[in-house]
């Protein structure tokens, strides 16, 4: 796993990434700067919702700093303006490629917002899940309520192995090399180059966010 100088810069190794906080910093005041606080995305990505600026957070449930993320992104979430359309993007490699299946099944069965967090809580604190052992993962969601055959099914199917692939692929189109990674509008590349906490990471997003939105004018 390889050590870096910045919360946020790091490069994904199997879907983890590691970080070393080195210094306290504050999100940038002044002018953003190419190559600094963000990078373009060229080509620019086509997204999901004409009309309205897509925010991707790529990201791995075997990455510890993805779960502590959590407590600080959901509530930026629900904040987020009306014009912002949010969406989850999962990675993984080697042992945690089936949780990136488990959230597009679980997504696929209309359950994945509601235990999101539950399936982080799984693996870094209750220790409950895996990404080696895909056949804890059916019980599993049977505890959550969730039927576990229809899960099983889900998890297996051809269309789920497709959006995993597919995921793979945005993260290199999109200039993705570790996680967590915030992507504004299919152009913008959020980079932690400055940034030695979370909170400075969502609101160094938030004023990436307002440049997507000025450019689009």
């Amino acid at each position: 796993m390889r050590i870096v100088k910045s919360l946020f810069a790091a490069v994904l190794v199997f879907g983890v990434v590691g970080y070393v906080s080195v210094a306290n910093a504050a999100p940038p005041t002044g002018p953003l700067q190419k190559g600094v606080h963000y990078d373009v995305i060229d080509p620019a990505q086509p997204t999901d919702v004409a009309g309205k600026i897509e925010v991707i957070e790529f990201f791995s449930y075997g990455c510890p700093h993805c779960y502590h993320l959590e407590a600080s992104i959901n509530p930026w979430i629900r904040k987020l303006p009306k014009d912002v359309n949010f969406i989850r993007v999962p990675l993984a490699g080697g042992q945690w490629a089936s949780t990136a299946k488990m959230f597009y099944a679980l997504d696929a069965l209309g359950v994945e917002e509601k235990l999101h967090s539950d399936v982080f809580a799984a693996i870094h604190s209750e220790k409950a899940i895996t990404g080696t052992d895909e056949a804890a993962l059916g019980p599993w969601v049977a505890k959550k309520g969730v039927d576990e055959k229809k899960f099983n099914d889900v998890f297996k199917s051809f269309a789920i192995s497709t959006k995993v692939q597919r995921a793979g692929q945005m993260a290199s189109s999109h200039k993705v090399t570790g996680v967590p990674a915030i992507v504004v509008d299919g152009r913008y590349l959020v980079l932690g180059n400055t940034i030695q906490s979370y909170d400075d990471l969502l609101a160094l997003a938030d004023r990436v966010i307002e440049m997507a939105r000025n450019n689009k004018k």
